[in-house]
C-alpha cells in the first residue's frame, strides 16, 4: 500500500519518520496514498492543538483512507486519541519497527516500551545532504512540566560502535551534514559509563568532507566534561553551534521546574564557550509564565536574555500538560502569559537584529543544504548561521565561497563569490 507521512516536532521525530519511510512505499501527497501516517509531537499544548486540527482536517477530507497516528502523542495520550479518532491505528516511538504490520492492519495498536536500537533499521532520508543520527533515546531528567517523559521514560544510549558505523555509512553515501540528535544529547552515555565528549572524539576520527551539528544539551549534564567538549568543538568538522536551554532566568523557578542546574551554570557554559570560540552560535529555550512565576522572576529571564544575547531563542508560553506535576501547580493567567511572551519576543527581535548585523561583510565557505522560499538557496557557514543566497539548484550539496551582504531579525542574505 502507498503511504503518506506528515511529521511534527523535533529532529528525533523526523528521524523516526525517515525510518518508517525506509520500510514503506511512500508517496509525496495524501491524495496518492492508501494510508496516512501523522507522526505527532506533544511537547507543547499549542503544538498538540495544531496536530489535532491537522488530523481532523485530513480525516474529514479523506475519510476512507486508513489513518495511523504515530509519535509521542500516540504514546502519552492514547486514550484521548482513541476518543477523538476511534478508527485510527496507534504506534508509539518505541515501536516503529512494527509500522509495516500496523499499515497492513495486522495490529491496530503498537504502544509501550520496546528495547531496540533504531540505528539498525532501514531509512529513507528526507534530505539527501543531511543525515540524522540518533545517539540516544529518552533523557535523564524529570522536569515537572514535560509530558515527553511519559512517552519516552527511559534513557537508552546507543553503542558507540553502531553510531560510528552509521556516520561512516552516511559519509560514504555522500551526506555532508550529520545531525546528532536525541531528546538530550548531553545525556548520552550516562547509562554506558561514557559521555558525549568521548563519542565526539571517536566521530572526529572519521575521514571525509562532512560537518557535525550537535543537538540540544541539558546544561547540568555537560558541566563534568565542559573543557573537553569545548576543545572538541574547535575541530573544523563540528559546527560552532551550541544549543543549551536556560528555560527561566530565576533559580527559584528552575528549582520548581526540577531542571537540576542554576543560572550560574548556564552563564559559565556560555562564557567558557565564547571565550574559546567567540563567534559560536548560541541557541536557547525559555518558558514564559511557568506556574507561580512572578513579574520579578520574569524580569530575571529578560535580564539574562539581554546579558547572553543568544542567536536563536525558542520561546514557549507555559501550557499545562496532562499527567505532569506542573499542571497541578497554581497557574499564571492567560493574559499575563500572552503579555510576557510578547515582551520576550520584542526583546529578542531587537537583540537578534543587532547580533546579525555583526555578520554583514563576512566572507567564507557556505554549504548549500536546501531550497528556500522564492527559488532561493539556503546554506550554512561554520557557525551554522542560515544564509539565503540566489542561485540555481545545481549548487545544492556543494560548498561555495560567499559574502554576507545584509541582515534581518531571523536570517542573513549573501551572494556567491
Amino acid at each position: 500500500m502507498k503511504v503518506y507521512i506528515e511529521t511534527f516536532g523535533c529532529s528525533a521525530n523526523l528521524n523516526d519518520s525517515e525510518i518508517m519511510a525506509g520500510m514503506l512505499d511512500v508517496v509525496d501527497s495524501p491524495e496518492k496514498a492508501d494510508v496516512i501516517i501523522v507522526n505527532t509531537c506533544t511537547v507543547k499544548g499549542r503544538t498538540e492543538d495544531k496536530v489535532k486540527s491537522f488530523i481532523k482536517r485530513l480525516h474529514s477530507k479523506y475519510p476512507k483512507k486508513k489513518l495511523v497516528i504515530a509519535g509521542c502523542m500516540a504514546e502519552a495520550q492514547s486514550e484521548m486519541l482513541k476518543k477523538l479518532f476511534p478508527k485510527a491505528a496507534l504506534i508509539g516511538p518505541h515501536r516503529i519497527s512494527e509500522i509495516q504490520d500496523v499499515v497492513d492492519g495486522k495490529i491496530d495498536e503498537a504502544l509501550g516500551y520496546k528495547d531496540y536500537c533504531k540505528l539498525k533499521l532501514p531509512k529513507k532520508s528526507s534530505n539527501p545532504r543531511i543525515a540524522i543520527v540518533q545517539i540516544n533515546d529518552g533523557c535523564a531528567n524529570f522536569c515537572t512540566f514535560c509530558i515527553t517523559k511519559l512517552a519516552k521514560p527511559k534513557l537508552v544510549s546507543y553503542p558507540v560502535e553502531m553510531i560510528i558505523d552509521e556516520v561512516l555509512c552516511a559519509v560514504s553515501n555522500g551526506f555532508k551534514e550529520i545531525w546528532l540528535t536525541s531528546q538530550d544529547t548531553g545525556a548520552y552515555g550516562l547509562d554506558r559509563k561514557t559521555n558525549l565528549a568521548k563519542l565526539l572524539k571517536e566521530l572526529l576520527k572519521i575521514k571525509g568532507d562532512f560537518k557535525i551539528r550537535v543537538g540540544m544539551m541539558n546544561p547540568k549534564l555537560i558541566l563534568p566534561f565542559l573543557s573537553e567538549l569545548i576543545e572538541l568543538y574547535k575541530d573544523e568538522k563540528i559546527y560552532k553551534f551550541l544549543h543549551i536551554p536556560f528555560q527561566a532566568g530565576s533559580d527559584e523557578v528552575l528549582k520548581k521546574m526540577r531542571r537540576g542546574y542554576g543560572i550560574a551554570d548556564f552563564r559559565k557554559i556560555v562564557a567558557e564557550f565564547r571565550k574559546e570560540i567567540p563567534r559560536i552560535t548560541l541557541a536557547t529555550d525559555v518558558i514564559c509564565g511557568f506556574p507561580g512565576e512572578t513579574e520579578q522572576q520574569f524580569k530575571e529571564s529578560l535580564q539574562l536574555l539581554k546579558e547572553v544575547k543568544p542567536d536563536v531563542l525558542n520561546i514557549s508560553k507555559y501550557w499545562p500538560r496532562p499527567g505532569t506535576e506542573a499542571a497541578k501547580m497554581k497557574q499564571v493567567s492567560g493574559a499575563v502569559l500572552k503579555q510576557r511572551a510578547s515582551r520576550m519576543v520584542a526583546l529578542f527581535r531587537s537583540l537578534a537584529l543587532e547580533k546579525n548585523k555583526e555578520w554583514v561583510g563576512w566572507k567564507g565557505d557556505v554549504f548549500i543544504s536546501e531550497i528556500g522560499k522564492n527559488s532561493t538557496l539556503v546554506g550554512r557557514n561554520f557557525a551554522y548561521k542560515p544564509i539565503i543566497l540566489n542561485g540555481n539548484t545545481s549548487f545544492l550539496g556543494s560548498t561555495v565561497r560567499a559574502e554576507i551582504v545584509s541582515s534581518a531579525v531571523y536570517g542573513l542574505r549573501g551572494r556567491i563569490l
